[in-house]
């Protein structure tokens, strides 16, 4: 006489079902944390980028003012500027530099300035000799030169033009009156483009940089420690081991005894029996060795976290 089976089948997929749920919520709540917490260091990644980019160009934005502005006061000094007219835009930026001192920049972040400058000289040289070919009696105003010439000028280009044009009414004075015993010097007045606070401002500006640097400094480490952070984000401890956990009471426990139903009473043997009660049994044990395992990972965490640092 032969047993119904069914029964043990059943059972077995019943009580296996309820293991492999226990087991897959586990595995699903820690990769959720996993998810979470991986979006959450890539959202602060995300923020921190954004206000490097804003810092890193507000700190370029300042540092090229605080260039000009040194390239402009190393330009517009009366030594620099006499050795430029002197030599109607000859002189080198090598030699201009080592005849003054306090010079706050290197020559290759001056080079542009002074290459501007260089041809700007020269230009106005051109243009006023040009205009000195035949002087007209109105030629003594340096106003009228300048408004003569039809040309827009920034404030260093004015100054500019302004010593040319000295420079060359002396020039053509002395060609029209060579043998005067005392020539009078011509004195251009130079617009004075200087303003009253213009020492804070410059050390405002460098103190902004300054805050800026420090800032763009700690978002960047920051930065560095969270993409670190998400690099060794991987999967959580006994993940791996209950995913095969998972697969194996899953295949021993379900996919067996559900294949097995169809089949009539008569072709199970006391060995078949025997064999399906083992292969479940055997992932229990499996299962209990697995839930062992992440106890004792909860308490060594807990052990370390408790224990005093020095």
């Amino acid at each position: 006489m032969y047993t119904d089976p069914n029964w043990l089948l059943s059972t077995v997929v019943q009580s296996a079902a309820a293991f492999v749920a226990i087991i897959g919520g586990f595995i699903l709540s820690r990769l959720l944390a996993l998810s979470a917490e991986r979006g959450g260091l890539e959202a602060r990644i995300r923020d921190i980028e954004l206000q490097l980019a804003i810092k890193r160009q507000n700190f370029s934005f300042l540092q090229k003012r605080l260039l000009e502005w040194d390239a402009l006061d190393f330009l517009e000094d009366s030594d620099v500027l006499d050795k430029i007219i002197e030599s109607e835009g000859q002189i080198s930026l090598v030699d201009a530099m080592n005849r003054t001192t306090g010079c706050k920049r290197s020559e290759e972040e001056l080079q542009p300035y002074w290459d501007e400058v260089i041809a700007a000289t020269k230009n106005a040289f051109h243009l006023g000799r040009e205009h000195f070919s035949e002087p007209p009696d109105e030629s003594q105003d340096p106003d009228m030169f300048i408004r003569n010439l039809g040309i827009n000028l920034s404030s260093l280009h004015l100054k500019i033009y302004y010593r040319v044009y000295g420079h060359l009414l002396a020039e053509h004075e002395r060609r029209r009156n060579p043998f005067g015993s005392i020539m009078n010097s011509v004195s251009v007045r130079m617009p004075d483009i200087l303003s009253a606070d213009e020492i804070n401002r410059y050390r405002i500006l460098e103190r902004d940089i300054e805050t800026l640097e420090r800032e763009i400094n700690a978002l960047e480490t920051q930065s560095s420690d969270l993409k670190i952070q998400l690099k060794h984000l991987g999967y959580p401890k006994g993940v791996t081991l209950g995913i095969i956990v998972l697969a194996y009471f899953s295949l021993t426990g379900i996919v067996v005894p559900v294949f097995l139903l169809p089949f009539p009473p008569e072709q199970f043997t006391p060995i078949h029996k025997w064999s399906i009660f083992l292969l479940f049994v055997s992932g229990l044990v499996l299962f209990f060795v697995y839930l062992f395992g992440l106890i004792r990972q909860l308490a060594e965490k807990a052990d370390s976290s408790n224990r005093p640092t020095d």
